[in-house]
């Protein structure tokens, strides 16, 4: 079996505050095959968007990336991202991995075109000349559906919708042909029909160029569109890693049970919608037990004394809860 194109190693990253340190991810381990696609999921602020810019190396002062590793394999080469030198990185970088990020309205330069901004990589990394990165970027401009893409190179990103500016970002992140695309929210605020192309042109896009996706965001109707594999987080931890399918129809951890429950269904009308009792705990410091013991609807003593750590329960299916792991193990003997 070949190794996965990256894989993510007790990925831990804090933020030393005066108000003391925050463990935003906390151990922090997964894999991704080339090719595939792997959803992270869970609520806000719980570290998903810091991981995947841990592994980009965009975590400023005063947060820094306290251990793990980031292993990408590449063209037979494999890179720990966390131990390359800079200039190493920044040739990876909008490269062979790019990263849609969540708001393109502030990601997006606004005092340079877009034109410019999606000719930039080409420039830097492939060596184009200035005609020839234009015309690509002409061509990754109607690649990802703007209307009239050939007067609009020259426009600014206030000059477009929300919509437009998220296609952009997509353009300047596939313009060198990536191996790894991070989507960080990529569909965030942006309306059902929008979100709708969003999620094609990305499924276009992968099946295209076989790029192989890291998608992160709270919305799991994304990801049963879109991904092969999901890491549920809580708390800076990945609690369950399965498959989609397993996710869905049988997940095993209680976060993500209620998680999957709470998703309104357009065949059932409840007199009220599920929801998850209680609030995320706070990051500042370390638990001795369990992070969603207090919200638990099935917990027991040993969650509040004890950490469950992240194992497999059978193939392909692992999950981080005491209740879980001693169901299996008693259901096997």
């Amino acid at each position: 079996m070949s190794k996965p194109l990256l894989e993510v190693a007790d990925l831990c990253t804090q933020f030393d505050l005066k108000q003391g340190v925050i463990r935003a991810v906390n151990g922090v381990s997964f894999a991704l095959d080339e090719g595939r696609v792997l959803g992270v999921v869970g609520e806000s602020g719980c570290g998903k968007s810091v991981t995947a810019l841990s592994i980009m190396g965009l975590i400023d002062p005063p947060g820094h990336v306290k251990g793990g590793r980031v292993l990408f394999r590449d063209g037979g080469e494999t890179h720990d991202l966390l131990a390359l030198p800079p200039a190493q990185l920044e040739r990876l970088l909008g490269n062979r991995i790019s990263m849609i990020f969540q708001d393109p309205l502030t990601s997006l330069n606004p005092v340079l075109s877009v034109g410019y901004q999606i000719m930039e990589p080409l420039r830097v990394h492939r060596g184009m000349s200035a005609r020839r990165a234009r015309a690509q970027a002409l061509q990754l401009l109607r690649r990802v559906g703007i209307p009239g893409a050939g007067t609009r190179l020259d426009d600014y990103p206030h000059q477009f919708s929300g919509g437009m500016r998220q296609r952009v970002m997509i353009a300047m992140a596939v313009a060198c042909q990536p191996k790894l695309l991070i989507a960080d929210e990529p569909t965030t605020a942006l309306d059902v029909t929008v979100q709708a192309q969003i999620l094609n042109l990305l499924r276009e896009l992968r099946r295209e160029l076989g790029t192989s996706v890291l998608i992160i965001t709270h919305d799991l109707g994304v990801i049963a569109q879109l991904a092969d594999r999901v890491a549920v987080m809580y708390a800076g931890r990945i609690v369950e890693d399965a498959t989609v399918e397993e996710i869905f129809d049988a997940p095993r951890h209680p976060y993500t049970q209620v998680l999957v429950a709470s998703i309104p269904r357009l065949n059932e009308w409840p007199a009220r919608l599920a929801t998850i009792e209680g609030a995320p705990p706070s990051l500042r410091g370390e638990t001795e037990g369990c992070a969603f013991e207090p919200r638990c609807p099935l917990r027991v003593a040993r969650c509040a004394r004890e950490r469950p750590p992240l194992v497999e329960l059978e193939a392909g299916h692992s999950c981080a809860c005491w209740v879980a792991q001693e169901e299996t193990l008693g259901a096997t003997h």
